[in-house]
């Protein structure tokens, strides 16, 4: 399965608006809610709302503290995602949902002509082989998933029915699992949903959080940025 670059604009030429934020992982095929206030970033999303409308979100790796507002450092692999709904708040800020569609490697950043940070991005085309032990990694996936998650039926079900594919199941996991920031970073740099199902099998949570529980929806408990 490819990650959807057709929802990318047609038009796209690899200049992304970066967001950087701390503790936070984006993933293709994955809505979270965001806020944005930081009069840099307000300048940056209505840039992105009165264009294509995309942002790509990375992560400030240890130590940003120092520079957070110049150039602070980020990890290589970002997710390039589009902005869905959004509203303005009294104050001035924007709550919206950000939707992951593609891996991207952040090429190099553009001499800032704007207050927001903006890069050169290569796609990371996601594999669609399947190895030969592909059944087993799915049912060991899948066998982890009802031995230790709360209410995982729903989810199991999605797999069964093939309404959920593994890159799918793989990336929401990865997203939701109370993983390690480097874990989840090395979840979104790996292209093989296969591979990633290994790596997220061996970095998985002895006290995992339930994926199921109920999505807090828009715009409540947005995250803090």
């Amino acid at each position: 399965m490819n990650t959807p670059h057709s929802d990318l604009h047609p038009g796209f030429d690899h200049t992304v608006r970066l967001f950087p934020l701390p503790d936070h992982v984006a993933f293709p095929r994955i809505a979270m809610p965001l806020h944005i206030f930081e009069s840099r970033y307000l300048e940056m999303f209505e840039d992105a709302i009165a264009g294509d409308g995309l942002l790509a979100l990375a992560t400030l790796l240890p130590g940003h503290s120092y520079d957070y507002y110049s150039r602070a450092p980020i990890a290589p692999t970002v997710c390039i995602g589009r902005i869905q709904e959004h509203q303005k708040t009294d104050q001035g800020t924007y709550l919206f949902t950000f939707a992951g569609i593609a891996r991207a490697e952040v090429d190099h950043e553009i001499e800032p002509v704007r207050s927001f940070r903006r890069g050169k991005v290569a796609l990371l085309d996601e594999t669609s082989d399947r190895p030969e032990d592909a059944k087993q990694i799915e049912t060991a996936l899948v066998s982890l998933i009802k031995d230790s998650l709360e209410d995982a039926e729903p989810l199991v079900e999605a797999v069964s029915r093939g309404q959920l594919s593994l890159p799918a199941l793989t990336d929401f996991l990865g997203f939701y699992l109370p993983l390690s920031l480097t874990q989840k970073l090395e979840l979104l740099s790996e292209t093989d949903g296969y591979s990633r199902a290994r790596k997220l099998m061996e970095h998985w949570p002895t006290e995992p959080r339930k994926p199921t529980d109920p999505d807090p929806g828009f715009p409540n408990l947005f995250s803090v940025n």
